[in-house]
């Protein structure tokens, strides 16, 4: 999808937020070899808030 964007306008996003279920490495990747910026949630992020999990750390 952010090969067609920059196809389309011409430029390229330097900061890409993107939900959980885009989490991986071949994402991390593309966007470390493409010089940007990536803010995307882990995978594992809601697990980590429940009071289950606070207990055990």
């Amino acid at each position: 999808m952010l090969k067609e964007m920059e196809e389309h306008l011409h430029f390229k996003y330097r900061d890409i937020v993107a939900d959980a279920g885009y989490e991986s490495e071949e994402n991390y990747l593309f966007l470390e070899k493409n010089g940007q910026y990536s803010y995307i949630k882990p995978t594992s992020y809601e697990i980590s808030k429940t009071r289950k999990t606070r207990e055990k750390a």
